[in-house]
């Protein structure tokens, strides 16, 4: 089984998902958080979907969920463009009864009791692996979910100037 359909069937598995990315976000941050949390509210309309972390102006029009440890309980906690404990908004993914990263940065993990650790730097941009996740299944994305998940991907390739595997990014953004 692939790493994506481990992550797949963690996704079903669960009710509740809580999705978190670094502090002081950047658009990628953002993007593949925000855009990730309305494909699977889309798809999975039974599922509850947090989103959670500080806010600044690269947040745009999303809005973080305000909640309560208790919520973490028999809950997936997904964190996304970041692998590195101290750089995660939000500590309390490790209330979770499971975790995910899915992370495009070269760094290893140093957070304990990962269930499934995504790291591909072969992707340009966190949003990027999430498009590329949201393909692999045929999940719907709506225009709202595809405008921040595109604006994470022309943020953290710098306009398209600095891709890793161009034919495979435009593809993407597409």
């Amino acid at each position: 089984m692939s790493i994506k359909e481990n992550i797949y069937n963690l996704i079903k598995k669960y009710q509740k998902i809580i999705i978190h990315r670094h502090a002081r976000p950047d658009m990628d941050a953002i993007g593949s958080q925000y855009g990730l949390a309305l494909t699977l509210e889309t798809n999975f309309p039974e599922k509850e979907i947090y989103v959670v972390g500080d806010t600044n102006e690269m947040v745009y029009l999303s809005k973080m969920d305000e909640i309560s440890d208790d919520y973490y309980q028999n809950a997936l906690a997904i964190i996304c463009d970041v692998s590195v404990s101290r750089m995660v908004s939000d500590e309390r993914y490790k209330l979770a009864s499971d975790r995910i990263i899915i992370d495009h940065h070269q760094n290893d993990t140093d957070i304990e009791d990962v269930s499934i650790f995504y790291k591909d730097p072969s992707f340009a941009s966190a949003s990027e692996m999430i498009v590329d996740f949201i393909k692999t299944f045929k999940l719907r994305v709506t225009p709202e979910a595809a405008t921040y998940l595109y604006g994470g991907m022309v943020t953290d390739t710098g306009r398209f100037l600095y891709l890793n595997n161009a034919s495979k990014t435009f593809e993407l953004a597409a």
